[in-house]
């Protein structure tokens, strides 16, 4: 038996339906459709859940049939605790508006459709041709750092296929590019026009201590969508420089320089296109793990350039409207609960190890 969890009147109501387009993006035109900028956000604490308590991680991806699909690590997933339900890795799906959502375990987790049938940790998925694709990594700490390497469901997350891409493994070492993480293109990719999939990288500065990689350095591969060459690493191209334009160059690792810099470093991260907006949003972790350490960037194009349009630590407990003190820890804006053409939306972390969300609205500017 099985149980799909329903909040009804947890949150106050919000209208998610936008009626613009917003454009697609990708490409190397340069152009952000637009004059209009990211430049802070708000959040509405009176719409902030919290579920799972003992489940971590929590990324969002939305498939072509309106659903949110996401993972968490060592915990019962929803409806379950820390021990209710234990796994190492589960999956979950998320449907509705955030004013009244459900949520059902699909792989782990209680009360599950299927039954998890490896373990690890997942901190990146995407859904592309109603498939969904998701980096693995082995465990928890600093194994996290030993290797990544894609898996694939082809039943929306009821079964995984662990060795689907043996040749998109990438061995972690001091120095290489780990924990990726890739962008998020709107309803089953689609928002995206060039035809490639795009995946960030932080450098792996100590592979011997789980915690923010100093000095951080985030770079950007991409690789064709078409015959799913993106789940071969010798098909990656990397950002290698930039024309004056501001174009990018691509070629081989070796070459690789970073789309950001942050002397204060970076830990995890999670990107997203924002169509009404046709604006890029990222979230990464700074200077300490778990001590809630926010930064979050925007950029007209995959490859930035970069601004940061919120820095704070001790978030949320800093803000003095937040009901709640738990420290972030990683975090990733839903590509589904975007409304009012990308100006507002939801934003859902980890911190302590729980599901927490909050809608906001977000600044804009010329």
């Amino acid at each position: 038996m099985r149980r799909s969890i329903r909040l009804l009147g947890s949150a106050a109501p919000l209208a998610f339906a936008c009626a613009c387009s917003g454009g697609g993006g990708g490409g190397d035109s340069g152009s952000n459709g637009g004059d209009t900028t990211i430049q802070g956000i708000t959040f509405d604490w009176s719409t902030y859940q919290e579920l799972a308590p003992g489940s971590d991680n929590w990324p969002l991806t939305w498939c072509e049939d309106d659903r949110q699909y996401t993972s968490w690590g060592d915990g019962g997933g929803f409806g379950g605790t820390n021990s209710d339900g234990r796994v190492s890795l589960g999956f979950g799906r998320v449907t509705g508006p955030y004013d009244s959502f459900e949520m059902l375990n699909l792989w782990g987790g209680v009360d599950s459709v299927a039954e998890a049938t490896f373990g690890g940790k997942v901190i990146s998925l995407w859904c592309l041709d109603g498939d969904l694709y998701a980096w693995l990594s082995p465990g928890s700490d600093d194994s996290n750092f030993e290797w990544s390497q894609l898996i694939r469901s082809q039943d929306k997350g009821e079964s995984w296929q662990e060795d689907a891409f043996p040749e998109s493994r990438v061995d972690g070492c001091d120095g290489c590019p780990g924990l990726p993480y890739t962008l998020q293109y709107g309803r089953n990719y689609s928002a995206n026009t060039d035809g490639y999939v795009y995946t960030y990288w932080i450098e792996i500065q100590d592979e011997d201590e789980w915690d923010v990689q100093t000095p951080g350095l985030i770079f950007l591969t991409r690789a064709p969508v078409a015959g799913l060459a993106f789940a071969d690493a010798a098909s990656w191209q990397w950002v290698t420089g930039f024309e004056a334009s501001g174009n990018p160059r691509w070629g081989a690792p070796g070459q690789r320089v970073p789309v950001i810099e942050d002397d204060d470093g970076v830990m995890r991260g999670s990107a997203l296109f924002v169509p009404g907006l046709a604006r890029y949003l990222m979230v990464t972790n700074h200077s300490a793990r778990n001590q809630g350490n926010l930064r979050i960037w925007e950029a007209p194009q995959p490859w930035g350039p970069w601004s940061v349009v919120f820095d704070v630590s001790g978030w949320p407990a800093d803000d003095p409207a937040a009901p709640v003190e738990p420290r972030f820890s990683f975090g990733s804006f839903s590509p589904k609960w975007f409304r009012s053409c990308g100006h507002s939306g939801v934003f859902v972390w980890f911190g302590p190890d729980q599901w927490n969300s909050v809608a906001f609205e977000l600044d804009l500017g010329p």
